[in-house]
């Protein structure tokens, strides 16, 4: 049976259309569209996607087909 993923942020429920991962040892996150079963990954909306920024000192990267080409999003510390 096919479970639609949600997105993840508190009391949206909206479809889920782009996954947030990231890795500590380099202080980057990417978000992705949805595909493939991800454990760690979490689920997003558009909206709440399109809203994301890294933390302080971290490193952003917006792979999603329709981000504008090599977004990237750097926060100093």
């Amino acid at each position: 049976m096919f479970r639609q993923r949600l997105c993840a942020r508190p009391g949206c429920g909206a479809p889920g259309t782009a996954v947030l991962t990231f890795q500590y040892s380099t202080r980057t996150v990417w978000v992705l569209d949805s595909g493939d079963d991800e454990p760690s990954a979490i689920d997003l909306c558009a909206r709440h996607a399109d809203k994301t920024s890294p933390p302080r000192g971290w490193t952003a990267h917006d792979r999603r087909a329709s981000a504008s080409p090599g977004m990237t999003t750097s926060v100093a510390s």
